[in-house]
């Protein structure tokens, strides 16, 4: 009998709230998947100009094979009459392409891109090694409306796209093409540097903060336009030097993003806006100031490199190799090229930069110099140097002594000889050289990836790989 007034009462609560709880029942689950399904898809077209969104993926390093990649979009929906499909239009730095979409429903509300397109798709599509793509979906569970943005979980890999009404600003994507080859042709030194003078450690006017900013190894799997978006981040910051991982630049109608921010200690550089009164990039973070500098000569200073190189690589057995073919590059190639196809007797075939070096005739040591080895290990010319250490990454050479060695002729045709005296006169020249250095740990070692740039004509160059286990 209890139970039966239990039921009762419960049925007169129920009969009493009838009108409270009437619209949960007044439609069939399928109108009300139905409505869902056309609510979106009108959010979706009604924009006048679309829907923005800057895509940003991996940020949170579960996978530490995929760099941190970025895209920015403005998506134009075009519903078809009668139904939640369409197309709709991409609109990015590259350019503009259509896919169909549709919107149905599966776990929730989805929005469904049916078709690809070069625009969206390189973050979708697999990759050589990368079978999911980059992070993007395809298929995204509408979440939520929330202050005029519209909020999506990917289907399969959880991506986040959050869309929010464009601007007729928004919908011109000239700008975002007319910066993206602005800046990159800015880059068109030997280096690309991010120079910062306030914000930063103890960054200042009088002492910049040099970042550079390099190509990684990673984007040379992809095609030039993708390989361009690529970027790492080399520094030194209290005698540490620190490579970060590949990321790309996303660019805005609004600027440039780091889509993998520069971090130092507690301070962090994002993004870059373009001034065009100076033409110049400029660091556009709250409390930091700075801007991008190219340059011809390096700037990072890797400390301990001269002398690294002093004691240590300049005193190998090959010493750092003069080569046109491989190590010279610039003007004085031709000068290097020409003296060593010179069939003239006698013909020095190979040119060194050594220190510690000993004479195979007497033993004795002759210290540092220019190395020409003739045909044979033993046959030798000898002219003597001073390396002077200017600073971590700055060293000159200068001609000390008398011309050694046992190569018949070989010291009156150096005595003489005007092209390979320039060679000697590039080597030595009053400013020095300046060194860059890309430092790559593989299997237990150090390889010093190298170059020297000639202070007065940078465009001479010496590249040079050195180990250290």
């Amino acid at each position: 009998m209890k139970r039966l007034l239990y039921v009762f009462a419960i049925l007169a609560i129920f009969s009493s709230c009838s009108d409270d709880f009437e619209y949960v029942f007044d439609k069939t689950p399928t109108e009300r998947k139905a409505e869902a399904n056309a609510k979106l898809n009108s959010l979706l077209t009604d924009s006048e100009f679309g829907w923005k969104t800057t895509m940003i993926l991996n940020t949170d390093g579960s996978d530490d094979e995929l760099p941190v990649v970025g895209d920015f979009f403005v998506f134009k929906f075009n519903k078809n009459e009668g139904a939640n499909d369409g197309i709709v239009t991409v609109s990015s730095r590259n350019g503009s392409a259509d896919s169909e979409y549709a919107i149905g429903q599966e776990t929730g509300t989805t929005l469904r891109f049916t078709t690809p397109n070069e625009i969206l798709f390189w973050l979708i599509n697999p990759t050589y090694d990368k079978p999911s793509g980059y992070g993007a979906d395809m298929e995204y569970i509408f979440m939520k409306e929330e202050d005029g943005k519209l909020y999506f979980k990917g289907k399969a890999l959880d991506s986040e796209l959050v869309l929010e009404k464009a601007s007729e600003q928004d919908n011109d994507l000239s700008v975002v093409v007319e910066s993206k080859a602005n800046f990159l042709e800015s880059n068109n030194k030997n280096f690309f540097f991010l120079e910062i003078t306030g914000g930063v450690a103890d960054a200042s006017e009088e002492t910049p903060l040099y970042i550079q900013i390099g190509n990684p190894p990673y984007a040379k799997y992809f095609e030039e336009d993708l390989k361009q978006l690529f970027y790492e981040f080399i520094y030194v910051v209290d005698g540490k030097r620190t490579r970060t991982d590949a990321a790309t630049y996303v660019f805005t109608n609004e600027g440039i993003i780091f889509s993998d921010p520069l971090v130092i200690g507690q301070d962090t550089v994002s993004k870059l806006v373009y001034n065009e009164t100076s033409d110049e990039w400029l660091i556009a973070d709250e409390g930091v100031t700075g801007k991008i500098l190219p340059a011809d000569l390096p700037h990072v200073v890797i400390p301990g490199l001269v002398d690294l190189y002093i004691d240590n690589f300049f005193a190998t057995e090959l010493g750092v190799m003069l080569d046109p073919w491989g190590s010279c590059h610039g003007p004085w190639k031709d000068l290097l090229s020409d003296n060593m196809f010179n069939y003239d007797v006698p013909r020095l075939t190979r040119i060194r930069l050594v220190s510690k070096y000993v004479s195979p005739d007497t033993g004795e040591m002759l210290g540092t110099g220019i190395l020409i080895v003739g045909y044979e290990d033993t046959d030798f010319v000898f002219i003597p140097l001073d390396m002077e250490k200017l600073a971590e990454n700055h060293i000159k050479f200068t001609r000390n002594g008398d011309i050694v060695g046992n190569i018949e002729g070989a010291i009156e045709k150096l005595a003489t000889d005007e092209s390979l005296n320039a060679i000697f006169d590039i080597v030595c020249d009053e400013a020095g050289w300046l060194i860059s250095c890309d430092i790559i740990p593989y299997d237990g070692s150090l390889y010093y990836d190298c170059m020297f740039y000639s202070v007065t004509n940078p465009a001479n160059q010496i590249e040079h790989m050195g180990k250290v286990d």
